[in-house]
């Protein structure tokens, strides 16, 4: 007792005892939301009176395309993934009150789906005072939501992923596949176009997550590790209706445009000694173009060459260079000429010469170009669609067909130097139907075993984030009526005026001049092809093959209907046989009691 009391007599002289201080804490309501959500962040137990900084987690994320293993005239560049560099956004600043007190609403950025970490931190310093979570989620949208067929309809989306399993969204219309978005370099954000199809009514505009391959439409039953999913519109899955509404009386008038991300090239870097430039070094098929040179020796033949490739994917292939011209240069040691962008794979191509040093090379990278036979016709008839410029890598060498906003498949063009001819059937009611043309990966590492983010052979309707920049292409087809003559094998090549897709997006200025490359002439016939330079194979490349493809399905054909007669007899033998024992199993007596 004596003990307890003298206990009790030193705690009180000792003074008053100092009040418990607050732990630093960080909150913020909601936790879960889209972007744009209005979140009040609010602290407490932070120094008093002071200047605090917000700060929003993230990360720059890119494309990962590279080869695998040392690169060789055979390595094909392929979507290895996503790059990630961290980094943080500012959310702005903040100043506590005299207990440390502060609360703030900010909007929620844009940026890729996840969970971001909020963190107050002091002008200066390395660590942060106190964090809290929000999980931002993917959110979309569409525009206009009602309209004739034909209507030029928007889909908007905000705060897609980054990660295997958030990072493709597929939109179906009338539960028809049209393709998938992506939002790896936008920061989640991307929206495309397209042109509704169908009768007067309602339609359905959905999107689901998923990976690999089409919509995963159970994702609420899935795994929540590696994706971010909503059940609550509008987030995801979507659904939206759209109405389209009667015509009336507008005459039907065909389209035909190109959405196109513009595609910039370094120029040559070398300042003295031999170089050349190509203007504009950005261009399709046919377009003239001015070749200069500058630091060669002065009045000596000088042969230039061309580099590209050739092959497939499927029998081989590899680089090589080809002979372009010889060219005279001037007692100034320079030259300068015009020529037209041969007929050739798209992308980059390098003019070189043996004295040039690799920073002088002049560098032409060919767009792609598509064009179609016919704008309306007959159900049954047979168009062509005409395209240029399809490349030789995995991102850039194929491109996926829509009809009527519905995936049917995909075409090649690295075989035949990036030309392609697609002959299509149309189908369909009297009235308005659709062709797009989309940029797809060919082939790539497979996911779950890689940390590749790609959907193979779909269509990429998010032209602005695919992983090589190219274009997708809309035209119309009026259906007139019923077609009255014999459906059977097409054997001619259908005739008509070319119909070029233009540009309805941001694009270089050459663009413009591809009309000179979508002629009928051009298309159906392999001449044009051959009258490019004589860096241009495509017309010896395209008819050997068309030809061997021919005769080998003939052959095929022959050899599997011709069948000798003694094993028709033996085919006889064994159906008796087989009709026998049959017969027998069937009458077997039951010993079942």
């Amino acid at each position: 007792m004596v003990a307890c009391v003298g206990l009790l007599l030193a705690f009180s002289l000792a003074g008053p005892v100092n009040a418990v201080t607050t732990s630093p804490y960080l909150r913020v309501s909601p936790t879960v939301g889209p972007v744009g959500a209005k979140l009040t962040i609010s602290g407490t137990g932070l120094p008093p009176n002071a200047n605090l900084l917000l700060k929003w987690s993230s990360a720059n994320t890119t494309w990962n395309v590279g080869v695998i293993g040392p690169v060789t005239g055979s390595s094909v560049p392929e979507v290895l993934g996503v790059n990630n560099v961290a980094w943080e956004e500012s959310l702005g600043s903040v100043v506590t009150n005299a207990t440390g007190s502060f609360s703030q609403t900010v909007a929620a950025p844009v940026d890729n789906c996840g969970q971001h970490i909020i963190e107050v931190i002091a002008a200066g310093a390395k660590t942060a005072v106190a964090q809290a979570a929000f999980t931002l989620l993917p959110s979309f949208h569409f525009s206009p939501s009602s309209g004739p067929a034909g209507t030029p309809v928007t889909v908007f989306a905000t705060g897609m992923g980054a990660k295997l399993y958030a990072s493709a969204y597929h939109v179906l219309f009338d539960n028809e596949y049209l393709g998938y978005m992506t939002g790896i370099g936008t920061r989640g954000s991307g929206n495309f176009t397209f042109y509704v199809t169908g009768v007067v009514g309602q339609h359905t505009i959905s999107v689901y997550n998923g990976y690999p391959g089409p919509a995963y439409l159970n994702s609420q039953e899935g795994s929540a590790t590696g994706s971010v999913t909503s059940w609550d519109p509008p987030l995801i899955p979507y659904h939206g209706q759209f109405n389209i509404t009667a015509s009336g009386s507008t005459a039907f008038a065909p389209q035909a445009t190109v959405s196109r991300p513009t595609v910039t090239l370094p120029q040559a870097t070398a300042t003295s000694g031999p170089r050349m430039t190509v203007t504009p070094n950005v261009a399709p098929v046919g377009t003239v173009v001015n070749v200069t040179g500058l630091g060669f020796p002065p009045n000596a033949v000088t042969p230039l060459s061309w580099a590209t490739h050739i092959g497939s994917h499927v029998s081989g292939f590899n680089s090589t260079t080809k002979p372009l011209r010889n060219v005279t240069t001037s007692a100034a040691g320079s030259f300068s000429f015009t020529m037209k962008v041969p007929y050739d794979l798209g992308g980059p191509h390098n003019i070189t010469a043996a004295a040039v040093a690799p920073n002088g090379n002049a560098t032409l990278y060919i767009e792609r170009t598509a064009s179609i036979s016919a704008t309306q016709g007959a159900e049954g008839s047979q168009i062509v669609v005409s395209m240029f410029g399809l490349g030789w890598t995995y991102q850039d060498n194929i491109a996926a067909v829509d009809y009527d906003n519905s995936f049917i498949g995909y075409v090649c063009g690295f075989n035949t130097n990036g030309n392609i001819t697609l002959y299509l059937t149309v189908t369909g009611q009297p009235g308005y139907h659709t062709i797009d043309l989309y940029p797809s990966n060919y082939l790539g590492p497979t996911a779950p075993l890689t940390p590749s983010i790609a959907v193979y052979r779909y269509p990429i309707l998010t032209t602005l984030d695919s992983p090589t920049l190219l274009p997708s292409f809309h035209f119309s087809f009026l259906i007139t009526g019923a077609n009255t003559t014999s459906l059977g094998a097409t054997t001619g090549t259908p005739t008509g005026t070319f119909f070029s897709a233009t540009t309805v997006t941001s694009t270089t200025t050459s663009v413009s001049t591809a009309t000179s490359v979508s002629t009928a002439t051009s298309v159906s016939t392999a001449t044009s092809v051959s009258t490019a330079t004589s860096v241009s194979t495509a017309t010896s490349v395209s008819t050997t093959t068309a030809t061997s493809t021919t005769t080998a399905i003939s052959t095929a054909v022959q050899t599997t209907s011709t069948v000798p007669m003694w094993a028709y007899a033996a085919m006889m033998v064994l159906m008796m046989a087989g009709l026998g024992m049959g017969y027998v199993v069937k009458r077997r007596p039951s010993f079942a009691k």
